[in-house]
């Protein structure tokens, strides 16, 4: 595997959120082995909020559609 690979990968909840996990083998300086843990947060597309550009625009729509002559 390339060096930006992770050997071992997969998925973990914390504090409830999902991440996607990675681990990395390392050795230290005296020659102790050690494992490197990396932490993406997962981010649910159908679960996350709208754009503040499409509510803008959704909200300025609204108030021009009114029944006021003016």
């Amino acid at each position: 595997p390339e060096e930006w690979m992770a050997p071992w990968s997969g998925k973990a909840m914390v504090g409830g959120k999902m991440f996607w996990v990675s681990v990395y083998d390392n050795v230290s300086k005296g020659g102790k082995p050690w494992r490197k843990l990396k932490f993406k947060e997962i981010i649910d597309n159908q679960n996350s909020k709208p754009s503040p550009a499409k509510n803008s625009a959704s909200t300025i729509d609204d108030e021009f559609n009114d029944d006021l002559p003016f």
